[in-house]
């Protein structure tokens, strides 16, 4: 994919599987919601989750982004994950989690309270030193 192609693909309210490393060394998968805003892959860390704390040892991570049905376009990304205090974040933690709910469940999401609620989440900035795009079968 062209890097305006890629840019485009990554707007859309596809999946993301994060891989980041355990403090044993393993490999952790799991699946998230995402924003891309041209420059930055924003996450959100739920209250308990393992991967933040992960994330803070080790800020070496992989993303994948992909779609689901021809022409199936992918996106791989390698960087740098850090947690971002609220300040630091476009219309804050509370704002990120808004854009995230009406992305990927529909408008009237960011109604719900039990996606607003901001207590112990985390924002997590991946900074992307690769992103590759492609598109059908072949080589990941």
């Amino acid at each position: 994919m062209q890097e305006s192609e890629l840019s485009q693909f990554l707007q859309e309210p596809w999946g993301a599987r994060l891989a980041c490393v355990r403090q044993d060394g393993t490999p952790h998968v799991l699946p998230l919601w995402y924003e891309w805003d041209g420059r930055f892959i924003w996450l959100t860390a739920s209250p308990g989750s393992q991967w933040k704390t992960y994330v803070r040892e080790s800020q070496q991570v992989s993303l994948t982004v992909d779609e689901p049905w021809p022409p199936l376009r992918r996106a791989f990304v390698v960087g740098k994950a850090e947690l971002v205090a609220d300040a630091d974040i476009s219309g804050g933690l509370s704002g990120l989690r808004r854009r995230l709910a009406v992305r990927y469940l529909g408008r009237g999401a960011e109604k719900q309270v039990q996606l607003m609620d901001s207590e112990g989440w985390q924002a997590v900035r991946i900074r992307p030193f690769r992103i590759i795009g492609q598109q059908g079968l072949g080589s990941g």
